[in-house]
């Protein structure tokens, strides 16, 4: 055995990054199922990136290695040491935090467009607290929530700041908002790109907005009082939005998070 071991060829680098702290066929094989199962579980979760890296990365991989090794080596009859567990407890427990933590707490989210300038601009990311309200009542003027909604059959994922609550009037019409009767509040803060940017205050509640100066299509106007359980959302960028003001307000059971 010994001679054998002395007579096999050197191992490739590839081989000795993958093979690194495992004593043993059956601790690979083990790594070698975990990046699979692991890897299509991320997949079902929306974490892309992590399945990519686990099925055609680090389980091709482990496989090359194992074959590798059958091949060309010998595998030592030492007991699993020490530090294969500890690499193994490791990544079993880092992997399956973060699965609960995107499932049932975390959410992140790319905002590809426009509509939330200033605060957020395009390919702004962001992330958000699942399951942020238990009821109506806990989701407050200036929120920015996460929500679904239907088009074309599908579903899709807005990202817009809360207006308005159950039971308030509220009209818009160009610039101007009002919730029941009373006038937004504005103070110019500066200038970009052709639009200007106000702080806008509700209440005791204030964000920046921006107009575009020039723009192709302004959204139409609204006179409404929300429904029972539902709020009236919109865009920062108020003439750069698909918001309340065109599809309508946004029921509490659609609302799957908040920006935190």
């Amino acid at each position: 055995m010994e001679s054998q071991k002395n007579n096999a060829p050197k191992r490739p680098i590839l081989v000795r990054l993958s093979l690194w702290g495992v004593k043993s066929r059956r601790m690979a094989l083990t790594f070698l199922w975990m990046c699979v199962v692991c890897g299509v579980t991320s997949a079902l979760l929306g974490f892309w990136l992590l399945a990519l890296y686990l099925i055609f990365v680090a389980a091709p991989m482990y496989w090359y290695s194992l074959r590798w090794v059958d091949k060309n080596d010998t595998w030592p009859l030492t007991p699993q040491s020490k530090t294969s567990m500890v690499i193994l407890w490791v990544f079993t427990g880092a992997f399956l935090m973060l699965l609960v933590t995107r499932e049932l707490f975390i959410g992140y989210y790319n905002i590809p467009q426009n509509g939330m300038y200033p605060g957020l601009p395009p390919n702004s990311k962001i992330f958000t607290a699942k399951r942020a309200y238990s009821n109506p009542a806990d989701v407050k003027r200036g929120d920015i929530i996460t929500f679904l909604r239907e088009k074309g059959g599908r579903s899709y994922v807005y990202i817009w700041r809360v207006i308005a609550l159950p039971g308030e009037k509220v009209e818009t019409s160009g610039e101007a908002l009002a919730i029941n009767g009373q006038a937004a509040q504005r103070e110019l803060v500066g200038e970009a790109g052709g639009e200007k940017i106000f702080r806008e205050r509700i209440g005791d509640v204030s964000y920046e907005v921006a107009f575009n100066q020039t723009p192709s299509n302004r959204p139409p106007d609204v006179a409404i009082t929300v429904p029972v359980g539902e709020f009236f959302v919109m865009g920062d960028n108020r003439f750069d939005a698909l918001d309340s003001r065109s599809f309508g307000t946004v029921p509490f059971s659609a609302i799957i998070g908040r920006k935190i």
